[in-house]
């Protein structure tokens, strides 16, 4: 009799009592994701994330493909987690559905995990090099650059500028040549940066143009594609040397004179007519 009473009683208030249904945890990562493959030798993939809210392991077991759908039976699951930095959670997986992408340029796993904490965890990890969404114009006023060896342990040329709006850009050469075309692997990637409001920004790729307008004037155009799908596009204000009146007309000290009713531009002790053409004048 008093089971029967307790089993109706569980029935009426069931409602009450049954486990409700979580939401996804969305995890959508398009920085600080790195895959690695290692089919040809070892015969595993693996997506690894480290960032301020996570780290991400998802390995696979044995396998002869990269693209295609996985399960939990296609993963190993002694290296695979999910770690919550704050508060502290390291999740297992239980059950996972799981399609991995790839190009040339890039590789895509996304779908769902179920985690041991009961969570169905809804992940995107991209790793490779996107296309910018949004481009951001910074101007630097002037650049500084110094031999790098003592920074980087090799021969390199340090080229460093902040805008007037706080983006700091730092581009570490290697070699010896400081000027020329150059990208991301031609760079020491450790020294080069992109800051704003002193938050350092994921460098996905970087192209630059850095030629020398005189001495100590360096001119420095580039793209830097960041976190967030943001390319950065660096330009410099100082202007290019120029020959004749033209150099002088820009240059802030230049000033103009009649001299033996010829008017002239002085710069630096040297004169210039109106031609450009230079003149000393005693």
């Amino acid at each position: 009799m008093g089971r029967t009473i307790s089993l109706c009683f569980a029935i009426l208030w069931g409602f009450v009592v049954a486990a409700v249904a979580q939401d996804p945890i969305i995890i959508d990562i398009d920085t600080e994701v790195t895959f690695n493959n290692e089919i040809a030798t070892d015969g595993y993939w693996e997506f690894q994330v480290e960032n301020e809210m996570y780290e991400i392991d998802i390995v696979s077991d044995i396998t002869t493909q990269v693209a295609g759908v996985y399960t939990l039976a296609d993963l190993d699951l002694e290296w695979s987690s999910i770690i919550i930095k704050s508060p502290y959670k390291k999740v297992t997986f239980v059950a996972a559905n799981l399609t991995l992408t790839e190009t040339n340029t890039s590789h895509t796993l996304e779908g769902t995990i179920t985690g041991n904490d009961g969570i169905i965890y809804q992940i995107r990890l991209f790793s490779g090099v996107p296309t910018a969404q949004t481009t951001v114009n910074v101007v630097i006023p002037s650049w500084t650059f110094e031999n790098g060896y003592e920074l980087t342990g090799m021969q390199s040329q340090v080229f460093y500028g902040m805008s007037e709006d706080g983006i700091y850009v730092q581009i570490t050469v290697r070699g010896r040549n400081k000027t020329g075309q150059f990208n991301y692997a031609d760079c020491v990637d450790t020294h080069t940066r992109l800051e704003v409001a002193n938050a350092e920004k994921t460098i996905y790729s970087l192209t630059a143009n850095i030629s020398e307008y005189s001495s100590g004037i360096m001119n420095i155009t580039a793209g830097i594609l960041c976190t967030n799908n943001t390319l950065y596009h660096v330009t410099t204000t100082a202007p290019p040397v120029q020959t004749g009146v033209g150099n002088v007309n820009a240059a802030k000290k230049a000033t103009k004179r009649l001299i033996n009713d010829q008017v002239v531009i002085e710069k630096d002790g040297k004169m210039y007519d109106t031609n450009g053409v230079s003149h000393y004048i005693f």
